[in-house]
């Protein structure tokens, strides 16, 4: 009787969605959606994107740097510097010689990741 209980009860939460979360929809325009903080998901660091096209990541050692929006689904980072060196190694985007970095996320829903050859595709930062 336990188990014919159980049984049900499991088959009665399985359609209300127990169990897994749904991802947030992007709701508007990439520009507007990008802005606020997507966390990465192996490390738990944030990166904050602001209105003004600039963003900063958390941490002990923050990395700032500007982007940019190309609808419907691609951010253009750049970072300068150090950090571009930082960024380089964890997102595989090259540095080139005058210590620049560029990279390309693509954004789907509340997900993003790098994205081009060099890129590390398993790389995935979540919307919060």
């Amino acid at each position: 009787m336990r188990l014919l209980t159980g049984v049900l009860a499991a088959a009665f939460l399985l359609p209300l969605g127990c169990g897994k979360e749904e991802g947030k929809k992007q709701v508007g325009p990439l520009k507007d959606w990008i802005v606020g903080d997507w966390v990465r998901q192996d490390d738990g660091i944030a990166w904050n994107f602001n209105a003004g096209m600039e963003f900063i990541t958390t941490g002990r050692l923050p990395i700032g740097g500007g982007y940019g929006v190309e609808e419907p689904d691609k951010i253009k980072i750049h970072v300068s510097g150090a950090g571009a060196i930082t960024a380089s190694m964890q997102l595989g985007f090259p540095v080139d010689s005058n210590q620049n970095m560029y990279g390309t996320f693509q954004v789907k829903d509340d997900e993003m990741r790098p994205f081009g050859p060099n890129a590390k595709a398993s790389v995935v930062f979540k919307k919060q």
